[in-house]
């Protein structure tokens, strides 16, 4: 391996190294490499000729100039003393990085959102319109074998809020779909979810012929994590599918999807509203809550060039309001990529 950030020479006894501001005695007793205690240009990648040792201890030679403490190989001994300030130093950088990578993580959405245009908006004050969203009420009345005159829709509008709730005995998450065509968009609403519950966001081209019913990624939040999904090249490809009814095992078919997903632990407090940002662009999807950067995850499916509807699938229940899509037309810089 190598360490960075450590000035280091060749002593001229063999197999071993000396600081670089001493003067090298003949006499100097070493039979190991040695590293110097006193970091150098942080910035500085040196030779690949320094080394990690596996052990360390610290030593101090009578016979160099000075009873500098430097560091011999060994195989007694665990951390020494100056790694110890490197880490601190390397630490406090670390720190630095990162205060000034998440601002700029949580601006990567409103910079799409203002070269975007807004495609649709809805505040829920109206009922949902039959032209504009379509739901899975009646393979949720046909499965529960509740009759027609019984049943009660899954997706309801009340105080501009839409509530979805999965019939009970329904063989199918709850499906509340509206039309809205993009290749790059950023889709933005506000949730509220029961406790344990969760809820996702999917992208579909029913086109797509490759993919069972049109699945092409999904973003699933629920109160103690968020999903990113590439659906076409993942679980919901045909021929993946076909692997499942032809009775591959759950093994195999893990096999076949890693990589096509990823999961980031985030606790969503229930019974209080929150924020969802998602940004769909190339094979990428990003993810906000609250305005805070949650995950990233890109994959091939994600960049099926034609998206035709987003739909809200809900195992048990949801409730959303202020839902928007801003269609992104114009590609980003190569700044503004996280």
């Amino acid at each position: 391996m190598v360490l960075p950030f450590f000035g280091i020479e060749k002593c001229g006894q063999p197999n071993s190294l000396h600081p670089p501001e001493r003067t090298h005695s003949a006499k100097t007793p070493i039979t190991s490499d040695i590293l110097v205690e006193k970091p150098v240009n942080l910035f500085h990648w040196p030779s690949p000729n320094i080394k990690i040792p596996e052990k360390i201890i610290r030593l101090n030679s009578p016979f160099c100039n000075s009873q500098t403490d430097y560091i011999m190989l060994n195989s007694k001994n665990s951390l020494p003393s100056f790694f110890h300030h490197w880490l601190v130093s390397f630490g406090a950088l670390a720190l630095l990085a990162t205060v000034s990578i998440e601002p700029a993580r949580s601006q990567i959405i409103e910079k799409a959102i203002s070269r975007a245009d807004l495609v649709l908006s809805n505040n829920f004050a109206q009922p949902l319109n039959a032209q504009d969203w379509w739901t899975n009420d009646s393979r949720a009345q046909k499965s529960a074998k509740i009759a027609k005159n019984k049943m009660v829709p899954q997706a309801n509008v009340k105080d501009g809020v839409l509530q979805i709730r999965r019939t009970a005995g329904s063989d199918h998450a709850a499906v509340a779909r509206t039309k809205v065509q993009f290749q790059n968009a950023v889709i933005t609403c506000k949730f509220l979810l029961a406790d344990n519950q969760k809820f996702s966001v999917n992208i579909n081209d029913p086109n797509c012929k490759t993919v069972h019913a049109g699945h092409l990624c999904r973003v699933e939040v629920s109160t103690t994590s968020v999903v990113i999904q590439d659906q076409k090249t993942g679980t919901m490809a045909n021929e993946h599918r076909k692997l499942k009814e032809n009775g591959a095992s759950k093994a195999e078919l893990a096999k076949r999807v890693k990589g096509k997903s990823k999961m980031t632990k985030r606790t969503t407090k229930a019974s209080q509203w929150h924020e969802l940002k998602i940004l769909l662009e190339g094979e990428k999807i990003v993810v906000q809550i609250d305005n805070e950067f949650v995950s990233q995850f890109s994959s091939s499916g994600i960049g099926h060039p034609t998206k035709e509807n987003i739909a809200f699938s809900v195992p048990r229940m949801v409730d959303i309001k202020n839902l928007a899509v801003y269609r992104i037309a114009a590609q980003p810089s190569e700044t503004e990529q996280p």
